[in-house]
């Protein structure tokens, strides 16, 4: 059984729209409570391939027939719910924050599933597991997940400058990606040793705006580092991000992992 007080309905906000997000993780004083692999699992055991497409906040990589997976325990379920890898996309600056402290940009690796819709009977709604990594400077140059980045900032910024008739060209990847190349922890591991925050929030992809999509977030406390050239290439890209929401009803979780979290991203 699920820790979340909560059954799906009532993580809504008063409009029928979800809790939104993205949060401040320090105010929001989460509970810890170290997550089990029947809690959180992550299957990212093989590269996809991707292609770029226009988001509400610029390019996004938009996976074809993913066969990664993430299996998540969310609120009012007794067993883990399997999400499949749908896309991928960035945000400058970080859209979640911990006691006002602000990283350089965000990774959000989205996937998602779908479940009965509790507001229109015999209908289905998608739903969404999305893992945030924060990204910051001072990384080696060359490594695999600076390498990996910078391959990706150039082909997103081929695409948006891009002419019209050469964006189809432009948007399919080199090759495939696999998404264990963009997070800082041994992805041979059980991500249940690695120290994570959950709770349930929305999208953020409308900027400034109310958002839908029900989504179980998985932030990382451990950073990814990338080298400061690549950051500087980053940044060029300027994707939006949204200021921290709300907490409202909010409950938080903070997971240790094996004995190593703080409470700190970093």
């Amino acid at each position: 059984m699920s820790l979340f007080p909560l059954a799906p309905q009532s993580v809504m906000h008063h409009e029928h729209l979800p809790l939104q997000s993205p949060i401040d993780l320090g105010e929001a004083r989460p509970m810890t409570h170290q997550l089990s692999s029947a809690e959180i699992a992550i299957h990212w055991e093989s590269a996809v391939n991707g292609e770029i497409c226009e988001g509400d906040h610029g390019p996004i990589i938009v996976f074809e027939e993913s066969t990664a997976t993430i299996n998540v325990l969310v609120p009012g379920t007794r067993a883990a719910t399997r999400f499949t890898l749908a896309q991928l996309h960035f945000h400058y600056e970080s859209e979640h924050r911990l006691n006002g402290r602000q990283w350089p940009f965000e990774l959000h690796i989205v996937h998602t599933a779908t479940e009965p819709d509790p507001t229109r009977p015999g209908k289905n709604r998608t739903i969404y597991a999305v893992v945030g990594v924060m990204v910051e400077g001072g990384g080696q140059r060359g490594a695999k997940s600076d390498q990996t980045l910078s391959e990706l900032v150039g082909k997103l910024r081929t695409y948006s400058t891009a002419e019209t008739d050469e964006k189809s060209r432009a948007a399919k990847l080199t090759a495939p990606l696999n998404p264990n190349d963009l997070v800082p922890f041994d992805p041979t591991s059980p991500v249940t040793h690695v120290p994570l925050w959950r709770y349930e929030g929305s999208l953020t992809s409308k900027i400034g705006e109310p958002n839908e999509g029900y989504v179980s977030w998985i932030v990382i406390e451990p950073t990814l580092q990338v080298s400061d050239e690549t950051l500087e290439q980053w940044k060029l890209l300027k994707h939006k991000a949204n200021e921290p929401q709300p907490l409202e009803r909010r409950f938080v979780l903070y997971s240790p992992g094996s004995g190593r979290g703080t409470g700190q991203i970093g």
